[in-house]
């Protein structure tokens, strides 16, 4: 299994694909402006999708707050399959590379099961991944 952490360098984005991933285990109300909003996430470079080959295995999309150090997560979504793999973490690492000055994540857990949600929550980026190994 050969993964590419990807802006989409390489692959042509498909924005139906992405979308489809998201709905699958997120809650949106409008899907026509998640798929827009994915695009200017793309053109602003804070998307990052993840292939397995050819077929998307996860997607992370965040917002860099006005003071360039807090990025707020607005989806991390993996496939099933990529679960339990450290994906989420590489996906997160790129992502702080991509923007170096971050010091803080900024997220909300949502359950699909209940629609329920735990509050947002501000860690800091090196206490996220002693917390979270292993994700």
């Amino acid at each position: 299994m050969e993964q590419t952490i990807s802006k989409s360098p390489g692959h042509t984005l498909n924005l139906d694909e992405v979308t489809d991933l998201i709905l699958k285990y997120a809650h949106y109300w409008d899907r026509e402006a998640l798929k827009q909003a994915i695009a200017l996430h793309e053109k602003y470079k804070t998307l990052l999708v993840v292939y397995d080959n050819d077929k998307i295995a996860g997607v992370c999309r965040w917002n860099i707050l006005p003071s360039g150090k807090v990025a707020h997560i607005l989806d991390i979504v993996i496939e099933e399959k990529y679960r339990g793999t450290g994906l989420l973490q590489r996906m997160l690492l790129r992502g702080l590379e991509m923007y170096p000055d971050v010091k803080d994540l900024m997220f909300e857990r949502m359950y699909p099961s209940n629609n329920a949600k735990k509050p947002m929550k501000r860690i800091p980026v090196k206490d996220f991944f002693r917390e979270y190994k292993g994700v």
